[in-house]
């Protein structure tokens, strides 16, 4: 009789798309605050469209009114477009930069993909995408005539390259290959790294539950920056006391613990 009744549940449920609904829609509210909360924190910095967008579909097929976050009409779009923004001038600041180097069409290709989502002045965008596309190319077929022969600057202590694996601490490992080279001694890149986030805001954070993980990402010149907060800390721990190595998101505070 249990297994009868169970059945006749399992298949109202299934079959029965309001009542799935109700359920779906039941955490509803605590799950768009919390996705929220992430898009606030970065909406600023880079594209939180994904996020977004999962937060308007939550609301439209559960009926929220978003009033009672205290958000009014248009919320969504300033979110959405003030991360494009961010992303236009972090991709505009690489391709100024490198295309004095060499070629920038990956980084070109992101601010066209960010400015045509922003519906900006397509004649502005060409024009842009060219000047910086030729001056790229000039650069590149420039410094490749004045190249040498490739010569390898590792040394026996900077040895191979290590893998970041999926934590965004890229400046932290350029900031450690660039001290290990000068001091001969293999300078740890966590390290480096948590010296750079141990500011008074992600103080903050980490009484929240925030774990070294979650703080992640920096503009590509900023590895100076974590050297200088490594300094005024007293020093860095060497590879050997703290890996940087095998340091996915899900793995990162197990290797801390050990």
């Amino acid at each position: 009789m249990l297994v009868k009744y169970i059945s006749f549940f399992i298949f109202i449920f299934i079959f029965n798309p309001k009542a799935h609904s109700q359920v779906s829609c039941a955490g509803a509210e605590s799950s768009i605050s919390r996705t929220a909360d992430r898009v606030k924190r970065n909406f600023k910095t880079g594209d939180v469209s994904y996020d977004v967008e999962q937060i308007e579909g939550l609301v439209k097929r559960c009926n929220i009114n978003i009033a009672r976050f205290g958000w009014g009409n248009g919320i969504f779009d300033y979110w959405k477009n003030t991360g494009y923004q961010a992303e236009i001038d972090t991709a505009k600041e690489q391709i100024e930069h490198y295309s004095n180097y060499r070629n920038v069409d990956p980084e070109l290709q992101e601010y066209r993909k960010y400015a045509s989502r922003l519906k900006l002045n397509t004649q502005q965008i060409n024009g842009y995408y060219s000047r910086y596309r030729n001056q790229g190319l000039t650069s590149a077929r420039r410094e490749e005539s004045r190249c040498q022969p490739a010569t390898d600057l590792r040394n026996q202590a900077l040895g191979e390259v290590r893998d970041q694996d999926s934590i965004g601490w890229c400046y932290a490992f350029a900031g450690a290959d660039l001290l290990t080279y000068k001091l001969g001694r293999k300078v740890s890149a966590v390290d480096l790294a948590m010296n750079y986030n141990s500011g008074f805001i992600n103080s903050i954070y980490k009484k929240f539950g925030y774990g070294e993980q979650d703080f992640k990402g920096a503009h590509f010149y900023l590895w100076d920056g974590v050297i200088s907060r490594t300094k005024s800390k007293g020093g860095a721990c060497l590879e050997r006391n703290l890996r940087s190595e095998d340091n996915g998101y899900t793995n990162l505070m197990d290797n801390l613990v050990v």
